[in-house]
């Protein structure tokens, strides 16, 4: 069983892995077995503190994706190995994206499952959507009950598509249209804690653009972009496309996500946020 579950998976913290600590630090043992230690420079956008952290102690709660019933959790790791499963098929194609090589229809479909899963499932999303329910809700629902209710419909796999109503909900408003966009720069984009995904527009009144740093030098984005509407058909694919950044796009994009909350991951010490 699970205890410590990540709301940002470690197939993409490792990407920002910070490759100047001391070859002796770089490993641990577990009995016999060696493991290598993966650290990042974890900053404190209050102090400006900076520290290099092993990704297994950073973004995590304890039984953060276990639900309760009658006070008593119930379907141990349930969700945690749904994210499992879902986390590896994500990792290969993050890592086809590094390589810069074509995705499949089927590949950019699940990246756009990628930006919806990974909005929804921080502890501060499944917090105001447990609030939400309870507040919404025309029978009267118990915070355990609007707990359980959201994550089974948020991220439970295996159930029938009605029972995934939050998830489907949240894809087909906000990734159904979008074309999915891959972008790419030469210097090195940062991922907030709280908030992974940055969301522009989202109280204007019209949907809201989406971006998720996958890696240091990618970050996906779910857009409404009138450039996408007419491809030519010599495109490998015309559902998504690599846009390559200047370095004032990435210092912008790198200055939003750092007000998005009081933590980001970098790879290396040299960033600093307006």
């Amino acid at each position: 069983m699970t205890k410590h579950q990540h709301y940002i998976p470690r197939m993409i913290l490792k990407r920002w892995g910070y490759w100047r600590v001391p070859m002796s630090n770089q490993f641990e043992y577990e009995g016999k077995k060696k493991k290598k230690k993966i650290k990042v420079v974890y900053r404190n956008t209050i102090n400006n503190f900076e520290e290099l952290k092993d990704i297994r102690d950073i973004c995590y709660v304890d039984w953060l994706h276990e639900y309760k019933k009658d006070g008593k959790v119930v379907d141990f790791n349930v969700i945690e190995n749904h994210f499992g499963y879902l986390e590896n098929i994500w990792n290969g194609i993050i890592d086809k994206i590094e390589k810069k090589l074509s995705l499949t229809d089927k590949e950019v479909i699940w990246l756009k499952i990628l930006i919806i899963k990974q909005l929804m499932r921080t502890p501060e999303a499944i917090i105001v959507m447990t609030e939400t329910l309870q507040r919404l809700s025309p029978i009267t629902m118990s915070q355990e009950d609007a707990d359980r209710y959201y994550k089974i419909s948020a991220f439970a796999m295996g159930i029938q598509v009605e029972a995934q109503w939050a998830f489907w909900s949240y894809f087909k408003y906000y990734a159904g249209h979008p074309k999915l966009a891959i972008f790419h720069t030469n210097d090195n984009f940062i991922l907030c804690d709280e908030r992974p995904v940055l969301c522009l527009h989202w109280f204007e009144g019209i949907k809201p653009t989406m971006y998720l740093p996958v890696s240091p030098q990618y970050m996906l984005g779910l857009i409404y972009d009138a450039s996408f509407e007419n491809k030519n058909e010599d495109d490998v694919n015309r559902n998504y496309e690599y846009i390559d950044f200047t370095l004032n796009d990435t210092q912008w994009f790198n200055d939003m996500i750092y007000k998005c909350g009081t933590h980001i991951i970098a790879n290396n010490f040299e960033f600093k946020g307006e």
